[in-house]
């Protein structure tokens, strides 16, 4: 499987990397903490999923969700947050999972899954 995370925090990133790695091993990840780096990424490279963080400085995840969506609306793509409190706007942008931390290796699991069935 093939993911893109982007999350202008790193040690957030990269934790959330190694559980999408014990969920999924052999996963090829594509790491990126510049939003935009994604959409660059997704004209290379297809993807099963892209995580985005909800709460960036340089852009929020429900806008690079809807950059995404313009270019592709079937791309499956995860909002991460800490709260509830982009899911309203997540879901507006058609988002297909919002997933709050702490994340179980399970909810991951499930959520990835019921997409790529």
């Amino acid at each position: 499987m093939t993911f893109i995370v982007t999350d202008d925090n790193r040690d957030r990133m990269n934790d959330f990397a190694q559980l999408l790695t014990s969920v999924f091993p052999g996963s090829v990840l594509y790491l990126y903490s510049e939003p935009m780096e994604v959409i660059g990424c997704l004209r290379d490279h297809q993807v099963d999923a892209v995580f985005m963080e909800a709460a960036m400085e340089e852009m929020e995840g429900t806008q690079l969700l809807f950059e995404l969506r313009e270019r592709d609306p079937n791309q499956p793509a995860f909002i991460l947050a800490d709260s509830d409190e982009y899911e309203d706007a997540a879901m507006w942008n058609d988002a297909t999972g919002y997933l709050i931390r702490p994340i179980s290796a399970e909810e991951l699991r499930d959520a990835v899954e019921s997409v790529l069935k």
